[in-house]
């Protein structure tokens, strides 16, 4: 394990630990250690590490992401520190200048209570030799001193040249309740909802949710059809604080069309008499009849 600078971070599969899959391939896991960085007190949305090129030595295909917060001995510190922490490829050209909610991207994400996310078997987030992706690792501090954290970022992947069976490649997007996504819920039940439609067809095969503290839980409704698509309830600690969220996988998915009109519903309790930060969105992966990343359509749906 080795700590990375704002420099392109370069994951070779022959250096890295290596398990089997389902079918055989070798799956390899490459860990980094984003930091030390001095996190500001009473401060949200911290970036400190700025935006870190990530790539592979040859062509792979991502399978699984995770992230781990830790202090400088490297011990577990909470995960209410992690705001979110993105890896994702640069803007298509054909969708610069577009709302952010529905563009299409290849990544992952991980959040506080989300630190991990794992694709139903048979599909990836391809990455060919010479492309590279996006890490920007975001932290809160809610406490009013400022405190040392590192982020633990691992990546499970398997390369191309080591396939025998053909992976089907997934495209992330992202879907917010509120724009700007911080906003603060007074004491008591906060539920916020917003519609939502997708520029493009495709089935949802993953989804995670990114929320705060005193989130309850995120629900995907399809309007169109009158049916809830996924409800994500969160697991709580005595203090009413989210410890972790559950997150969606089917190899089978949920389809979807550009007709389909969803709702969002974010609801937070927050049991203090004082407001708290919040956030609430939905990130879905999804496959394309073609498998090549959506093109942005010359009537656009987003909102």
């Amino acid at each position: 394990m080795s700590r990375a600078s704002a420099t392109t971070v370069v994951l070779v599969a022959l250096t890295m630990s290596a398990s089997a899959s389902s079918a055989g391939v070798r799956v390899f896991s490459s860990e980094q250690v984003l930091g030390p960085y001095s996190l500001n007190g009473e401060g949200l949305q911290q970036m400190p590490g700025g935006v870190i090129p990530l790539e592979f030595e040859e062509a792979v295909w991502i399978l699984g992401y995770s992230t781990k917060i830790v202090d400088d001995e490297g011990s577990e510190l909470g995960r209410d520190l992690q705001c979110h922490s993105m890896m994702v490829s640069p803007l298509d050209e054909s969708w610069k200048g577009s709302a952010h909610n529905g563009t299409p991207f290849e990544g992952f994400f991980s959040d506080g209570f989300t630190p991990k996310l794992i694709l139903p078997e048979g599909f990836g987030v391809f990455l060919d030799d010479g492309e590279s992706l996006e890490l920007s690792p975001m932290f809160n501090n809610r406490s009013p001193d400022p405190v040392s954290a590192s982020m633990e970022v691992t990546v499970d992947f398997v390369r191309q040249r080591d396939l025998t069976e053909p992976l089907r490649p997934l495209f992330a997007t992202v879907g917010t309740v509120t724009d700007p996504f911080l906003y603060m819920v007074p004491p008591g039940e906060d539920v916020r909802e917003r519609q939502y439609r997708f520029p493009y067809a495709g089935v949802i095969h993953a989804m995670g949710v990114h929320i705060h503290p005193y989130g309850r839980s995120f629900e995907l409704v399809n309007l169109t059809r009158g049916e809830t698509v996924w409800l994500a309830n969160g697991t709580h600690g005595e203090d009413g604080r989210l410890t972790e969220m559950p997150f969606y996988s089917s190899p089978t998915g949920y389809s979807f069309t550009p007709e389909d009109r969803f709702l969002l519903r974010a609801t937070y309790y927050n049991p203090t008499d004082v407001e708290q930060d919040a956030m609430a969105g939905l990130f879905f992966f999804f496959s394309t009849i073609d498998d090549k990343l959506p093109q942005r359509p010359e009537t656009s749906v987003l909102d």
